[in-house]
């Protein structure tokens, strides 16, 4: 029964906030519009971004990565081709789960600051890029259409995500990183507790996402 919750879930999150939605939900864009807002005050963001932008990180306090595992429809799109998981080697996969928080902050100054640069015209402009949105490797899936270039990014994806859970929310996603950081200190969010349990390794081997550590 659960199973099968989780799954239509995963089909209305994909359905609605991927296809219907054309991928733009969108906390994880959101970052750069938040960032711009607080560097440049004449940019002005609605309050629905804002909420985009608070809410998965205020659940994320109180119970964890919630949006990532029910509502995202980045990692649902990812689970839904998880045909085979394979695991990752402990020191490969912890060197990849920094990438976030290097795109995060690759991210944050291009949208608040981006590069001086000259018109043709010769005029002195400041070059501002949000690039999340501009290589989102799902959105084209999500549009039936885009650049060749950026297809063949989304698809790439999906094929890895055969084999290695989520592997752009695990090793790409900067909006993940910002949750991954709270969830450590939320309130209520599942653990593994050796001291209660019998710790055999079955589940840091069946995770096909690395989420469970040897202790």
């Amino acid at each position: 029964m659960k199973e099968r919750i989780e799954a239509s879930l995963a089909v209305v999150a994909v359905a609605y906030f991927g296809f219907y939605r054309k991928g733009c939900t969108c906390p994880i864009g959101s970052i750069q519009n938040v960032t711009l807002s607080l560097v440049d005050p004449r940019y002005m963001i609605s309050p629905g971004v804002i909420a985009f932008f608070l809410l998965p990180l205020i659940a994320a306090l109180l119970f964890g990565r919630v949006f990532c595992g029910g509502v995202c429809p980045l990692g649902t799109v990812q689970d839904l081709v998880l045909l085979r998981p394979m695991n990752v080697p402990r020191k490969l996969d912890r060197a990849l789960r920094w990438i976030p928080f290097v795109y995060l902050a690759v991210v944050i100054f291009f949208a608040g600051w981006g590069l001086p640069t000259v018109t043709s015209s010769g005029k002195e402009i400041v070059l501002r890029r949000f690039l999340i949105c501009e290589w989102d490797p799902f959105i084209g899936i999500f549009r039936l259409s885009g650049p060749f270039h950026m297809l063949a990014i989304g698809a790439g994806f999906l094929l890895v995500g055969m084999f290695y859970g989520r592997p752009y929310c695990r090793w790409l996603c900067p909006y993940g990183g910002l949750l991954s950081i709270l969830s450590r200190v939320s309130w209520k969010n599942v653990t593994v507790t050796p001291d209660k349990e019998a710790y055999c390794g079955m589940c840091a081997d069946a995770c096909p996402y690395g989420a469970i550590h040897d202790f």
